[in-house]
């Protein structure tokens, strides 16, 4: 089945209004950048959340493992506490090894995105989005990548590892991505 389904009018509205504040903070972006930087990947995060579809399965939370230092997780977590996506809360906690295929979304922050290998073995054949930001991520197997883009903060994503780990990334969030095929 293919990344694009057919959805009455009635049920575009809701994603549609969650494309536009995605656009809002790339346009907010511009327009403060005072904006901490994590504060504002934390909300693409959310976003992310919102806009990828994992395979059905029982789960209470969706957990976003983070492999950076401990003042980038926490900027993550202030940005994302409380938050909820597809009814779940969404949890932030350190990144191990052992238990990463429990992740739902695993972010690597720069200086750990050397790790990609060992976190893609950890997690392999599991539904884990996979979320960096250093130059070439997406085209190392990452499947979405942050890319400052002068003031702004834009994605790519790799539809094709995306698609391997069982993963459905709605057509609106491509809409505004690069993609890295």
């Amino acid at each position: 089945m293919g990344l694009l389904t057919r959805t009455s009018p009635r049920h575009r509205k809701p994603e549609a209004l969650a494309v536009a504040a995605l656009l809002g903070v790339l346009v907010a972006v511009t327009a403060r950048a005072q904006v901490d930087e994590y504060q504002l990947k934390g909300a693409f995060l959310f976003n992310f959340a919102k806009f990828v579809s994992w395979p059905k399965g029982a789960r209470d939370s969706i957990d976003v493992c983070v492999a950076a230092s401990n003042g980038v997780r926490d900027r993550l977590l202030a940005s994302l506490d409380g938050k909820k996506a597809k009814g779940l809360p969404l949890v932030v906690t350190r990144l191990d090894l052992e238990s990463a295929r429990s992740c739902e979304m695993i972010f690597l922050g720069g200086e750990d995105s050397v790790r990609l290998s060992s976190v893609q073995e950890a997690v392999a054949g599991g539904p884990v989005l996979l979320v960096g930001e250093t130059p070439g991520f997406a085209e190392k197997g990452g499947m979405i990548n942050f890319v400052p883009d002068g003031t702004k903060l834009r994605f790519e994503v790799n539809r094709r590892e995306a698609e391997g780990a069982g993963l459905e990334i709605s057509s609106h969030l491509l809409k505004l991505a690069t993609v890295v095929d």
